[in-house]
């Protein structure tokens, strides 16, 4: 019979402690690894251009504006390639996944309006964790701009990029109910520049007044150049309501690109 032993990172809403919990695979395998209970998590994220200060890794780079503390509308905001509309060439259609009001998964749909700001979304979201172009007016084609999500007061969720038709964001939220079980990291930096990376966490997102939970951080990669990764093998697990992501800072060079991949599982509890 094997024991294996897992370090589970269980989090209150106001505190948060490592626990090292034990299980017996022949009686608690089933349980956990059944399909129906998962869903394969990929969270890939780019920043082109890391600078000598920490920087978060999405498209928008510096620090990453989107945690919400209050479920708002959504919209494409204005200012977008006037080809990008709901009859143009480019991205007709914007798809965004995230967490609504009660931090459960949604998924909703916004058409875009080429320069002017999108009509609203038609529920409220805490978390946006992606959003891809889902309809081109053009066989094979991808937004003619960036195509960036905000909320309708202004605050900025996402940026689906143009050369890339989806988001490139590292942070991702644990929704309500499920766990995050992480099977690998994997991060890169081009050549003849070097940063360190920094992969956060931060429990109790769903705790929107004051004490909040501090950011931690659970990975770091000093000085890199080239590619890396580590197997963690579901040694790290995060519970619902909590927000990860990654910073990098560049250590040597002038414009380091940095490319972020957590793979994991979603485990319904």
């Amino acid at each position: 019979m094997k024991t294996f032993l897992f370090i589970f990172l269980f989090f209150a809403h106001s505190a948060c402690a490592a626990q090292t919990l034990t299980f017996d695979l022949a009686k608690d395998g089933d349980r956990i690894s059944r399909a129906s209970n998962q869903m394969p998590v990929k969270k890939y994220g780019f920043n082109d251009n890391v600078g000598a200060s920490l920087e978060d890794i999405w498209s928008g780079g510096a620090t990453y504006t989107g945690w919400l503390t209050v479920a708002k509308y959504v919209r494409v905001a204005a200012g977008g390639n006037v080809n990008d509309t709901a009859a143009g060439t480019g991205c007709r259609e914007v798809t965004a996944q995230g967490l609504d009001s009660s931090w459960v998964a949604l998924t909703f749909t916004v058409a875009t309006n080429g320069a002017l700001a999108s009509d609203s979304s038609s529920i409220k979201a805490f978390r946006i964790n992606r959003a891809y172009c889902s309809d081109v007016g053009t066989y094979g084609g991808t937004p003619a701009g960036d195509v960036t999500i905000e909320t309708t007061d202004g605050t900025v969720l996402a940026i689906v990029e143009a050369s890339s038709g989806q988001t490139e964001m590292s942070m991702y939220t644990v929704e309500a109910g499920h766990a995050l079980v992480v099977e690998s990291l994997e991060t890169s930096v081009n050549s003849a520049n070097a940063a360190n990376i920094e992969w956060f966490f931060r429990p109790g997102a769903n705790v929107t007044a004051a004490p909040f939970s501090g950011a931690r951080l659970f990975h770091r990669t000093p000085d890199l150049t080239g590619a890396w990764q580590t197997e963690l093998d579901g040694t790290v697990v995060f519970d619902q309501y909590t927000d990860v992501w990654v910073r990098a800072l560049r250590t040597a060079g002038s414009s380091a690109s940095v490319s972020t991949t957590m793979i994991g599982r979603l485990v319904r509890k």
